[in-house]
């Protein structure tokens, strides 16, 4: 009775017509009953799971309580004079957003280029200066699956996206699909193109000339039963659920070397999120490789990001065993991460090199942070974690001081999907806040010190800075960085 009780309260500030729907969509939904997997700790802090015949529709009904106080609410963007998002502009919607480069200060910026691709564009991936100028591109066949970043050797890696295989819409769908892999030099011709309908999301290019790269294939029959959490009855329409491979291909195709979860992880201790449909256990969006005398591991190691278990971990390439994670449901870790994306570690010669950075967009969180209570309304950090303590060294979110539930609130950062951060030498980092096409830099201070918004008005997977002394500039003939 206290979960209805506080629907009541949330339905009270709503407008009349959200009220309406919410109370509609009570009503309808009144006897729907489903077993719901509920992950609980014991008194020894081991993983348990509990099933319990409660209503699924109170956890929607909540979920779309809070959806109608976000749209309740005015966001707090830009307004028609133009006022940059980050200085709390107001704006009666995303289209009253100034578009292309809307804050700049020179003094306190990294100076480079930054690469970015609409995600739903035609494939062409843009080289662009401090002040929105695009010096470079590329033109590719395919729409990005997802995005594309540059290599040592100023060639392009690029996910395009395929029409066929796992993930498309008549082959079992899921989000993040790729396909087809391209690395193309400065001038757009084509240096390697591997296929793999399956691909989906990430990849990477090895030191040895390989490249690394995220697939689905299904969960070995009958593990199905075996993978707890998710919502009751969401597998796809045959009754599959997908794992991932992680995979090494050589340039000619050849795969040599994979990883497949199912072989090391125990799905008790890799639950679904319960909000989260069961189409997919793990559903990788990010990974990348280590080398031998990393200071993580000290080992040839692969990160990854398991979205829908909010859980990043790192295992060893030679064994395939787990030797660091973070999140997810084990050792009261439940509730650190929501459904996260881009889990790397910060580069050689970078500040706070060795530590790792995730953006953590912040899906399905009803906990206490460190930061305060948030009553499960998503909300975006970037976070800077010490791989050896798992203390977080630095964060970046966007909160109103002020703000007092239900009081409305100033919505200056989020993007409940997709999304990354990069470290840049000054000791800035450079935040593509996916789903609004919005790219800021922001100091160590949390002050915003250049910012962007997509001019397609779309979303942006992952976006780099590259300084006029990249490797991959050498002979290369751009403007100055202004």
């Amino acid at each position: 009775m206290a979960v209805y009780k506080g629907i009541s309260e949330i339905i009270q500030v709503l407008s009349n017509k959200h009220r309406f729907i919410i109370i509609s969509y009570l009503h309808i939904h009144k006897t729907r009953e489903g077993a719901v997997s509920k992950i609980m700790n014991n008194k020894n802090g081991n993983a348990i799971k509990k099933h319990e015949s409660i209503s699924y529709s109170i956890i929607k009904i909540i979920s779309l309580a809070t959806v109608a106080i976000l749209l309740n609410q005015t966001p707090v963007l830009a307004n028609d004079a133009g006022v940059p998002v980050s200085e709390g502009g107001e704006g009666r919607s995303v289209l009253d957003w100034p578009v292309g480069v809307t804050k700049y200060i020179p003094l306190k910026s990294f100076k480079g280029y930054t690469l970015w691709c609409s995600m739903a564009g035609d494939g062409t991936v843009n080289l662009m200066d401090m002040k929105g100028n695009i010096v470079h591109t590329w033109k590719n066949e395919t729409a990005p699956g997802l995005y594309g970043e540059l290599l040592d050797n100023g060639n392009l890696l690029y996910s395009g996206r395929t029409r066929v295989g796992y993930g498309s819409p008549r082959n079992h769908p899921m989000s993040g699909k790729g396909g087809v892999l391209w690395e193309k030099d400065w001038n757009n011709n084509v240096v390697a193109k591997i296929i793999n309908d399956a691909a989906h999301h990430d990849q990477a290019k090895l030191p040895n000339g390989n490249y690394l790269q995220i697939a689905w294939d299904p969960v070995p029959k009958g593990m199905e039963e075996r993978i707890p959490g998710g919502i009751y009855h969401t597998e796809h329409k045959d009754g599959m659920i997908f794992e991932e491979l992680i995979t090494e291909t050589t340039p000619r195709g050849e795969r040599i070397w994979e990883w497949r979860p199912s072989d090391h992880l125990n799905p008790e201790e890799y639950p679904i999120c319960p909000l989260n449909d069961r189409k997919e256990w793990l559903h990788a969006n990010s990974v990348e490789y280590l080398p031998k005398g990393n200071p993580i591991t000290d080992t040839e190691s692969v990160m990854v990001s398991l979205r829908h278990n909010s859980i990043c971990i790192i295992f060893e390439k030679a064994t395939g065993e787990v030797q660091w994670r973070y999140g997810g449901c084990m050792d009261g870790e439940w509730g650190k991460l929501g459904a996260q994306h881009d889990f790397s570690m910060i580069k050689e010669g970078l500040p706070g090199y060795g530590n790792v950075m995730i953006f953590d967009n912040g899906m399905n969180l009803a906990s206490v942070r460190e930061s305060g209570l948030y009553w499960g309304i998503a909300h975006s950090r970037v976070l800077e974690i010490d791989p050896k303590t798992k203390k977080v060294v630095w964060t970046y979110d966007y909160q109103d001081k002020n703000w007092n539930f239900p009081i409305k609130t100033k919505w200056l950062f989020n993007s409940p999907y997709i999304a990354g951060a990069q470290r840049l030498p000054n000791g800035n980092t450079l935040i593509c806040e996916g789903g609004t096409g919005r790219i800021f830099e922001v100091t160590k201070e949390n002050e915003i010190v250049w910012e962007f918004v997509n001019p397609d008005r779309k979303a942006i997977y992952r976006a780099y800075r590259y300084g006029p002394d990249f490797i991959g500039f050498n002979g290369k003939n751009l403007p100055g960085t202004n």
